[in-house]
């Protein structure tokens, strides 16, 4: 259930962000199938159907970045069918931040539709990628598979607005996690394919407390 914090995000109406449980996404991480892809990190898909979505080529690259607070967080990839949705994007640090802390995932976020409708319910797959890009070290990607937006028949696109609120860092064999928050906001449109090859999950809902 989404948590009592609320936003204003820019272009979109006022929402409940939801808030992830530290120890549900590192559960959900149990359940990874890594696929090593091109770059320097390589990418990480979660569960069969990703695999599948990945060995068929029906991600499409978004590319767009944005930082706050010396957090980058990039949107990469994202596919959505009627069954659910995955996106894959990327966390940088920035120097002085990749010293302290070595992992990173968005604890709270805000996803909807050009409906307005917000998923509900998804997992969280992070992993560890060192590397040094643009001045920026500490790469680590992630990928959301989500529970599936109910687009209406005959819906051939999904514009997709993703807010990022807050960014939690953590370091190896620290109980101490660190909380930054910010704006991250992206915009973008991706087929919605017909027809599903599968649902996603199972799901972590998102926790009922900020």
């Amino acid at each position: 259930m989404p948590s009592a914090q609320r936003h204003v995000a820019s272009g979109c109406s006022r929402r409940a962000a939801r808030h992830w449980r530290l120890p549900q996404v590192a559960a959900a991480a149990v359940l990874a199938v890594v696929l090593m892809g091109a770059g320097v990190t390589g990418s990480y898909f979660v569960f069969q159907k990703a695999r599948q979505v990945e060995q068929e080529h029906l991600y499409t690259d978004v590319g767009q970045r944005q930082t706050s607070q010396g957090v980058t967080i990039t949107v990469r990839k994202a596919y959505a069918d009627a069954g659910s949705s995955i996106i894959a994007y990327r966390i940088q640090l920035a120097p002085d931040l990749a010293q302290r802390y070595d992992h990173a995932i968005v604890f709270s976020d805000d996803l909807t539709d050009q409906l307005g409708e917000e998923p509900n319910a998804a997992n969280v797959v992070c992993d560890n990628a060192p590397f040094l890009d643009v001045g920026f070290a500490g790469g680590i990607d992630c990928v959301a598979d989500v529970s599936p937006f109910h687009a209406p028949d005959g819906t051939s696109q999904l514009t997709i607005t993703y807010t990022v609120l807050k960014v939690a860092l953590m370091h190896s064999g620290s109980a101490t996690t660190h909380f930054i928050e910010g704006t991250w906001h992206f915009v973008f449109t991706i087929p919605f394919h017909q027809p599903s090859l599968g649902s996603g999950g199972p799901y972590v809902q998102p926790s009922a407390h900020p």
